[in-house]
């Protein structure tokens, strides 16, 4: 079998975030920050570095999928159960990240990661629970126990994105506290970029669009959109182009 155009273009998306997100995870490392603030630092690095690798392994499933129909229930089973692992990991970081940035104060660290490591927890076993049997015609896995729908599917979807959106509109409301340019600039970008993304990700779960359009490729490449804008976001933050770095010089010698 060979493979479609639109299969090559999910590919190329996620090969093409996978090196993004590696980029801005490695800018993010090499900050110069306080002994203080390294820790949120490291976690924000975790973010970007653990997405990286998630969309760095997509292709690595939906390309035996598509190209030689390859369906293996044990490793679907164990490839979901990691890409969890990896995205919880990444959003238990930016979760500290962006509560360190809004309180300053560090005792966050274990709440977070409580609340997340339990959120893990509920999905595998979940997954688990309701023990993937066999694929659809589309590839998709299907389970031997009917899935969660409505109310459950929204809460645990929420769970993922939500603690992020308050997070992001926490650190937003210092745009408005800050005199300083460049913080504010920083801060609107920032927040800017993970309220899309995220707030994107919350109406999806909403609307549960995936599970009324399980296979589309607009609603991949759509999310694919969100993830580069926020990438490119924080490092037009990080690392400000020659004219807004121009810009911002004089606003704050004015």
């Amino acid at each position: 079998m060979v493979l479609t155009g639109t299969t090559l273009l999910q590919v190329a998306v996620n090969l093409a975030c996978a090196g993004l997100y590696a980029w801005v995870g490695a800018v993010v490392l090499k900050r110069g920050v306080s002994q203080d603030a390294r820790l949120a630092n490291n976690l924000f690095a975790t973010w970007w570095f653990a997405l990286a690798v998630v969309f760095l392994l997509i292709p690595a499933y939906i390309v035996p999928l598509r190209a030689l129909d390859y369906r293996s229930v044990p490793f679907a089973t164990v490839f979901i159960i990691v890409l969890l692992i990896l995205i919880v990991a990444a959003m238990w970081g930016l979760a500290y990240y962006l509560v360190y940035l809004f309180t300053g104060n560090r005792k966050w660290f274990w709440p977070l990661t409580i609340l997340y490591g339990a959120l893990e927890a509920i999905i595998v076993g979940l997954i688990v629970y309701l023990h993937p049997n066999g694929f659809d015609a589309d590839g998709n896995l299907t389970y031997a126990r009917n899935q969660l729908t409505g109310a459950p599917a929204i809460v645990i979807g929420l769970l993922y994105s939500g603690p992020i959106v308050l997070a992001a509109l926490g650190y937003a409301s210092l745009y408005f506290r800050s005199k300083e340019p460049t913080a504010r600039y920083r801060v609107a970008l920032v927040s800017g970029g993970f309220l899309l993304q995220f707030g994107w990700s919350a109406l999806g779960t909403i609307l549960q669009l995936n599970r009324r359009y399980p296979n589309s490729v607009a609603l991949s490449l759509v999310g694919s959109a969100f993830a580069i804008v926020a990438a490119v976001c924080v490092l037009m933050a990080f690392r400000p182009p020659a004219f807004v770095r121009r810009k911002l010089d004089a606003m704050s010698e004015a």
